[in-house]
Protein backbone atom coordinates (compact mmCIF):
# COMPACT_ATOMS: atom_id res chain seq x y z
CA UNK A 1 0.00 0.00 0.00
CA UNK A 2 2.61 2.36 1.03
CA UNK A 3 4.53 1.95 -2.77
CA UNK A 4 0.88 2.78 -4.00
CA UNK A 5 0.78 6.02 -2.03
CA UNK A 6 4.18 7.11 -3.32
CA UNK A 7 2.76 6.45 -6.56
CA UNK A 8 -0.32 8.74 -6.67
CA UNK A 9 1.73 11.53 -4.23
CA UNK A 10 3.92 11.68 -7.75
CA UNK A 11 0.90 11.72 -10.16
CA UNK A 12 -0.16 14.33 -7.63
CA UNK A 13 3.26 15.72 -8.02
CA UNK A 14 2.97 16.14 -11.97
CA UNK A 15 -0.71 18.02 -11.61
CA UNK A 16 0.47 20.00 -8.81
CA UNK A 17 3.50 21.17 -10.55
CA UNK A 18 0.90 22.32 -13.92
CA UNK A 19 -1.13 24.32 -11.45
CA UNK A 20 1.76 26.18 -9.87
CA UNK A 21 2.65 27.57 -13.43
CA UNK A 22 -0.83 29.02 -13.99
CA UNK A 23 0.03 31.58 -11.03
CA UNK A 24 2.09 34.30 -10.50
CA UNK A 25 5.43 33.81 -9.33
CA UNK A 26 4.70 36.05 -6.60
CA UNK A 27 2.50 33.35 -5.76
CA UNK A 28 5.06 30.35 -5.51
CA UNK A 29 6.79 31.15 -1.93
CA UNK A 30 3.52 30.46 -0.38
CA UNK A 31 2.32 27.38 -1.84
CA UNK A 32 2.51 23.95 0.15
CA UNK A 33 4.77 21.57 -0.67
CA UNK A 34 2.80 18.18 -2.24
CA UNK A 35 3.42 16.38 1.06
CA UNK A 36 1.53 19.08 2.35
CA UNK A 37 -1.32 19.13 0.07
CA UNK A 38 -1.80 15.08 0.00
CA UNK A 39 -2.84 15.55 3.48
CA UNK A 40 -6.26 17.45 2.28
CA UNK A 41 -8.93 15.85 2.50
CA UNK A 42 -9.71 16.45 -0.96
CA UNK A 43 -6.54 15.24 -2.32
CA UNK A 44 -6.25 12.49 0.06
CA UNK A 45 -9.21 10.77 -0.24
CA UNK A 46 -7.45 9.68 -4.01
CA UNK A 47 -4.11 9.16 -2.27
CA UNK A 48 -5.88 6.46 0.12
CA UNK A 49 -8.26 5.31 -2.20
CA UNK A 50 -8.54 1.59 -2.57
CA UNK A 51 -5.90 -0.58 -3.94
CA UNK A 52 -8.13 -1.54 -7.21
CA UNK A 53 -8.62 2.25 -8.07
CA UNK A 54 -6.69 3.58 -10.40
CA UNK A 55 -5.57 6.80 -9.55
CA UNK A 56 -3.99 8.95 -12.19
CA UNK A 57 -3.31 12.96 -12.65
CA UNK A 58 -6.40 13.69 -14.02
CA UNK A 59 -8.32 12.59 -11.20
CA UNK A 60 -6.73 15.71 -8.77
CA UNK A 61 -8.97 18.56 -11.71
CA UNK A 62 -11.36 18.99 -9.25
CA UNK A 63 -9.24 19.39 -6.45
CA UNK A 64 -7.34 22.22 -7.79
CA UNK A 65 -10.50 23.99 -9.27
CA UNK A 66 -10.99 24.49 -5.19
CA UNK A 67 -7.11 24.54 -4.28
CA UNK A 68 -7.53 28.36 -2.78
CA UNK A 69 -10.58 27.04 -0.50
CA UNK A 70 -8.87 23.76 0.38
CA UNK A 71 -5.64 25.95 1.33
CA UNK A 72 -7.09 28.70 3.10
CA UNK A 73 -9.06 26.34 5.12
CA UNK A 74 -5.65 24.51 5.85
CA UNK A 75 -3.86 27.51 6.99
CA UNK A 76 -6.66 28.56 9.59
CA UNK A 77 -6.25 25.97 10.71
CA UNK A 78 -2.59 26.78 11.48
CA UNK A 79 -3.61 29.97 12.54
CA UNK A 80 -5.41 28.29 15.33
CA UNK A 81 -2.73 25.81 16.14
CA UNK A 82 -0.27 28.68 16.86
CA UNK A 83 -2.17 31.58 18.43
CA UNK A 84 -2.46 29.70 22.00
CA UNK A 85 1.53 29.34 21.76
CA UNK A 86 2.04 33.04 21.94
CA UNK A 87 1.50 35.12 24.91
CA UNK A 88 -1.04 37.75 26.08
CA UNK A 89 -0.16 40.80 23.39
CA UNK A 90 0.26 43.20 25.86
CA UNK A 91 2.56 46.37 24.57
CA UNK A 92 5.11 47.45 28.20
CA UNK A 93 4.23 51.10 27.43
CA UNK A 94 4.49 53.64 30.08
CA UNK A 95 1.49 53.39 32.64
CA UNK A 96 -1.43 55.18 30.39
CA UNK A 97 -0.11 55.27 26.79
CA UNK A 98 -2.18 53.36 24.40
CA UNK A 99 -0.94 52.23 21.16
CA UNK A 100 -2.89 54.11 18.06
CA UNK A 101 -3.64 50.94 16.18
CA UNK A 102 -3.54 47.34 16.74
CA UNK A 103 -3.59 43.97 14.65
CA UNK A 104 -6.57 42.25 14.88
CA UNK A 105 -4.58 39.07 14.67
CA UNK A 106 -1.54 39.04 16.73
CA UNK A 107 0.42 36.36 14.49
CA UNK A 108 0.65 39.29 11.79
CA UNK A 109 2.97 41.08 14.37
CA UNK A 110 7.08 40.68 13.43
CA UNK A 111 7.60 40.02 17.53
CA UNK A 112 5.39 36.84 17.44
CA UNK A 113 8.61 34.88 16.75
CA UNK A 114 8.76 31.20 16.29
CA UNK A 115 11.65 28.84 16.23
CA UNK A 116 11.42 25.83 13.42
CA UNK A 117 12.63 22.74 14.84
CA UNK A 118 11.41 20.15 11.93
CA UNK A 119 11.34 16.50 12.68
CA UNK A 120 13.48 15.92 9.36
CA UNK A 121 16.25 18.11 10.94
CA UNK A 122 16.18 17.93 14.78
CA UNK A 123 19.60 19.83 14.98
CA UNK A 124 18.45 22.79 12.33
CA UNK A 125 16.57 26.10 13.80
CA UNK A 126 15.54 28.68 12.03
CA UNK A 127 13.45 31.75 13.23
CA UNK A 128 10.26 33.16 11.36
CA UNK A 129 8.60 36.55 12.26
CA UNK A 130 5.08 36.94 11.65
CA UNK A 131 2.01 35.68 9.85
CA UNK A 132 4.47 36.06 6.38
CA UNK A 133 6.94 33.99 7.24
CA UNK A 134 5.13 31.45 9.12
CA UNK A 135 3.02 30.47 5.67
CA UNK A 136 6.02 30.82 3.20
CA UNK A 137 8.74 28.66 5.59
CA UNK A 138 9.32 25.44 4.10
CA UNK A 139 11.63 22.90 5.96
CA UNK A 140 15.25 22.34 4.54
CA UNK A 141 14.73 19.00 3.18
CA UNK A 142 11.23 19.79 1.89
CA UNK A 143 12.79 22.66 -0.47
CA UNK A 144 15.78 20.17 -1.32
CA UNK A 145 16.07 18.51 -4.56
CA UNK A 146 15.90 15.24 -2.89
CA UNK A 147 11.88 14.89 -2.38
CA UNK A 148 12.37 12.20 0.44
CA UNK A 149 8.55 13.12 0.68
CA UNK A 150 7.65 11.46 -2.22
CA UNK A 151 9.15 8.25 -1.96
CA UNK A 152 10.08 7.31 1.45
CA UNK A 153 7.85 9.18 4.12
CA UNK A 154 4.32 6.89 5.07
CA UNK A 155 1.48 8.98 4.84
CA UNK A 156 0.64 8.65 8.12
CA UNK A 157 4.36 10.58 9.48
CA UNK A 158 4.19 13.27 7.09
CA UNK A 159 7.44 15.70 7.52
CA UNK A 160 6.24 18.54 9.44
CA UNK A 161 7.12 22.47 10.31
CA UNK A 162 7.01 22.41 13.91
CA UNK A 163 6.97 26.19 15.19
CA UNK A 164 7.78 27.19 18.78
CA UNK A 165 7.55 30.29 20.52
CA UNK A 166 10.27 31.81 21.17
CA UNK A 167 10.04 34.54 24.14
CA UNK A 168 13.68 35.53 23.82
CA UNK A 169 13.83 35.94 20.31
CA UNK A 170 10.33 38.19 20.83
CA UNK A 171 12.09 40.57 23.44
CA UNK A 172 14.71 40.93 21.29
CA UNK A 173 12.39 41.85 17.65
CA UNK A 174 10.25 44.13 19.93
CA UNK A 175 13.55 45.74 21.38
CA UNK A 176 14.56 46.22 17.61
CA UNK A 177 11.23 47.75 16.74
CA UNK A 178 11.54 50.42 19.39
CA UNK A 179 14.61 51.35 17.74
CA UNK A 180 13.03 51.72 14.70
CA UNK A 181 10.64 54.44 15.29
CA UNK A 182 8.01 51.79 15.56
CA UNK A 183 4.94 50.60 17.41
CA UNK A 184 5.49 47.12 18.75
CA UNK A 185 1.59 46.43 18.92
CA UNK A 186 1.20 46.86 14.81
CA UNK A 187 4.63 46.61 13.62
CA UNK A 188 4.89 43.71 10.77
CA UNK A 189 8.43 41.92 9.55
CA UNK A 190 7.26 44.26 6.13
CA UNK A 191 7.47 47.43 8.45
CA UNK A 192 10.51 46.60 9.33
CA UNK A 193 12.31 45.15 6.08
CA UNK A 194 10.92 48.81 4.51
CA UNK A 195 12.97 50.67 7.03
CA UNK A 196 16.24 49.04 5.92
CA UNK A 197 18.18 49.51 9.26
CA UNK A 198 21.69 48.16 10.72
CA UNK A 199 22.26 47.07 14.00
CA UNK A 200 25.09 46.66 15.89
CA UNK A 201 25.67 44.22 19.15
CA UNK A 202 26.95 45.80 21.99
CA UNK A 203 28.62 42.44 23.31
CA UNK A 204 30.74 42.24 20.60
CA UNK A 205 32.34 45.85 21.61
CA UNK A 206 35.37 44.31 22.39
CA UNK A 207 36.36 43.61 18.43
CA UNK A 208 35.62 46.99 18.00
CA UNK A 209 39.12 49.30 17.30
CA UNK A 210 40.18 51.03 14.45
CA UNK A 211 41.97 47.91 13.02
CA UNK A 212 38.18 45.73 13.46
CA UNK A 213 35.34 47.27 11.51
CA UNK A 214 32.09 46.63 13.70
CA UNK A 215 29.50 44.65 12.03
CA UNK A 216 26.17 46.10 11.26
CA UNK A 217 23.39 43.20 10.99
CA UNK A 218 20.22 43.64 9.60
CA UNK A 219 16.96 43.00 12.03
CA UNK A 220 17.05 39.47 11.37
CA UNK A 221 20.55 39.03 11.34
CA UNK A 222 20.31 40.32 14.69
CA UNK A 223 18.06 38.41 16.41
CA UNK A 224 19.48 34.95 14.84
CA UNK A 225 22.88 36.04 16.37
CA UNK A 226 24.28 34.21 19.25
CA UNK A 227 25.52 36.81 21.16
CA UNK A 228 22.38 38.58 21.70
Amino acid sequence: MEALRTQRRQALNTRYSEYQRSLSPSQWKYLPTTLEISHYEAFAKFIEADTNVNVTASMFDDAFEKFPEHHAAAMEKRRMSLRPLLPNCVDEKEEGEVSETVLADPLELAKAAFQCQTTSAPHHFSFVFGWDDIVSHRCITERSGWSPYLTTIPIGSPITTRLEYSAHAAKVVEKLIRLSGLDPMNATATDLHKKNLRFYCANCSSLDSKYIWRLGYTWRAMVRSPFV
